[in-house]
C-alpha cells in the first residue's frame, strides 16, 4: 500500500502528542503522589507512630485534623499503648515532633485549633483495620497546652465498645471520684462543726428552762412565763436543726460510700447524686431551724431582762 506523504506529518504529530501526554501524566503523578510521605514521629518496642502529609508541609500543617497513626506488631502492643495514657504520650513525645515539622501547631488551621486524630493499625493489613478500628480517638489541646480527650460521637462509640476498660479511662474516672470524695469529706467536716455549734446553745437552753420556771414560780410574773415559752420554742428548733444536720451528715456518708465504689457504675453514681440532693435539702432545713432557734432564744433573753427590771421596780416601790 502506498503511503501518502501528507500522512507523515500527522503521524509525527500524533507521536509527539502521545509522548507529551505520557510526560504530563508522569509529572502529574509525581506532583500529587511522590511528595506524600510517612513521617515517623516515634518508634517504640513493637510499634511505630507516624503521620502522612506532604513534605512541603503547607497542606498538612493547616489541616484541622492531624492524623497520628500507631502501627503495631500485634494486639498486645496495641493494648499496651492504649492502657498507658495516650494523652500524656501525645503531649510528651508526639507533639514536640509534630512541632518540628509544623511549628505553628495547633494554631495553623484557619478557624479553630487543630485536633489530633489518634488511630491504630497493624503492620499487616493495616489500612482496612484502621478504617473499622474502634480505637480511634480525638484529642484537643487546651489554652494551657494540655492534651485532652475530645468527648465527641467517636469517643462515645469507642467507650461503648470498650466499656471504659482501658487504664487511662479508669484513671480519669478515679481522678474524678477522688475529687468528688474530697469534696464530700470537706462537707462532712463542715456539718460536724455545725452540729457542735448547735449542741452548746441547746444545752444552755435546757439549763435555762429550769431557771425560767423558778423565776415564774417565785414572782408569778407573766413575763417570765413568756420567756419560758420562748425558750421552749428555741429548744424545739435547736433539736430539729440538730436532727436535720445529722440526717445531712448521713446523706454525705452514703454519698461517700457510693463514690468510693470501685466499679464506678452508673447506678452508684446516680445513688451518690441522690444522696447529695438529700444532703442539700437536709442542710437547708437545718439552717432554717437554726435561725428560728436563735431568734426564739434571743427573744427569751430579752423577756427575762424585762421581767427582771420589772421585779426590781416593784421592790423599789415597796
Amino acid at each position: 500500500m502506498k503511503q501518502n506523504r501528507s500522512d507523515v506529518p500527522i503521524l509525527v504529530l500524533l507521536a509527539l502528542l502521545m509522548c507529551c501526554g505520557q510526560v504530563s501524566a508522569q509529572d502529574k503523578s509525581e506532583r500529587y503522589y511522590n511528595d506524600l510521605n510517612d513521617f515517623i514521629l516515634h518508634e517504640g518496642k513493637g510499634f511505630t507512630t507516624m503521620s502522612s502529609f506532604y513534605s512541603s508541609g503547607s497542606q498538612w500543617c493547616s489541616h484541622p485534623y492531624v492524623r497520628v497513626v500507631v502501627e503495631y506488631d500485634n494486639k498486645a502492643v496495641r493494648q499496651s499503648v492504649l492502657t498507658s495514657n495516650p494523652a500524656t504520650y501525645l503531649q510528651q513525645t508526639i507533639i514536640p515532633e509534630i512541632k518540628k515539622i509544623c511549628p505553628k501547631f495547633p494554631h495553623a488551621a484557619l478557624y479553630n485549633k487543630q485536633v489530633i486524630d489518634f488511630r491504630f493499625r497493624p503492620k499487616q493489613g493495616g489500612i482496612a483495620d484502621e478504617r473499622i478500628n474502634p480505637d480511634r480517638l480525638g484529642f484537643n489541646i487546651d489554652d494551657q497546652g494540655q492534651v485532652k480527650l475530645t468527648k465527641d460521637l467517636a469517643y462515645r462509640n469507642w467507650k461503648d465498645a470498650n466499656k471504659g476498660s482501658y487504664a487511662f479511662e479508669q484513671e480519669n474516672h478515679n481522678n474524678t471520684n477522688r475529687s468528688l470524695i474530697t469534696g464530700v469529706e470537706t462537707l462532712m467536716k463542715a456539718v460536724k462543726v455545725a452540729i457542735q455549734k448547735i449542741e452548746k446553745p441547746l444545752q444552755t437552753a435546757l439549763q435555762r428552762r429550769e431557771d425560767y420556771r423558778q423565776f415564774f414560780a417565785n414572782t408569778a410574773n407573766p413575763i417570765f412565763f413568756e420567756a419560758l415559752n420562748l425558750n421552749e420554742d428555741a429548744i424545739a428548733y435547736f433539736n430539729s436543726a440538730l436532727t436535720e444536720y445529722k440526717q445531712a451528715f448521713t446523706s454525705l456518708k452514703n454519698a461517700h460510700s457510693q463514690y468510693s465504689d470501685p466499679s464506678g457504675s452508673k447506678s452508684s453514681l446516680a445513688k451518690a447524686a441522690q444522696c447529695m440532693e438529700d444532703f442539700k435539702q437536709f442542710r437547708k432545713q437545718a439552717k432554717s431551724f437554726e435561725e428560728m432557734a436563735w431568734e426564739k432564744a434571743l427573744q427569751g433573753d430579752k423577756k427575762v431582762k424585762e421581767g427582771y427590771q420589772e421585779v426590781m421596780k416593784q421592790k423599789e416601790q415597796q
